[in-house]
């Protein structure tokens, strides 16, 4: 909704703090979206990359696909998920938060074995949702994939290069319990919808 003054033409302006698509997507919260290659899309300049969803299916298996696409790829089987996130790593290679049977995992990665691994996290962690914080191109090699979540009445986030060990606590307030997404905003920045 846009104000117009009296005796003044209307000239729309660009809403901020505004979550950019997918990330703006209403979805269940066994669904998640995320953009995604071949190779990284600079969301915020006008390049757009393919939109990726993520979800549980009816066999508890976490699979992603494109979303122009049909074809599904199977990441993982977890039973008892009533949460989900995804985002892709640097090298294109998924990278999932979920709540399973009421605790905290991460999914990734392991480069030190070549291989993926569910890592289980703070059992006092809550509504934790991931993204990569920059996809611009040149900036790859100083992107991290941003932990967000909450714990205790604090919002809180763990970044990738520290290996999602030490916690920074973004704002507190009792009276919000529910981090409902991460992602990139209409301005370029990476925001956090807490509720």
């Amino acid at each position: 909704m846009y104000y117009q003054p009296q005796g003044r033409e209307h000239t729309p302006t660009k809403a901020l703090n505004r979550f950019l698509l997918p990330y703006n997507r209403h979805h269940k919260m066994t669904v998640a979206y995320t953009r995604g290659g071949p190779i990284f899309a600079n969301v915020t300049h006008g390049i757009d990359g393919y939109i990726w969803k993520a979800y549980v299916d009816e066999a508890n298996q976490v699979v992603v696909k494109r979303d122009d696409l049909d074809h599904v790829h199977e990441i993982t089987t977890k039973a008892g998920i009533t949460q989900l996130d995804f985002t892709f790593d640097q090298n294109m290679r998924p990278f999932l938060v979920y709540v399973a049977d009421g605790l905290p995992y991460y999914f990734h990665f392991n480069k030190e074995d070549s291989s993926y691994s569910e890592v289980a996290l703070d059992p006092a962690i809550k509504f934790p949702r991931c993204e990569l914080d920059m996809r611009e191109l040149h900036e790859i090699p100083n992107s991290d994939i941003i932990l967000g979540y909450v714990r205790d009445g604090n919002l809180c986030y763990r970044i990738q290069r520290e290996r999602f060990t030490k916690e920074t606590i973004i704002a507190t307030n009792p009276k919000k319990s529910m981090l409902w997404r991460v992602g990139l905003l209409d301005d370029g920045r990476f925001g956090y919808q807490w509720r």
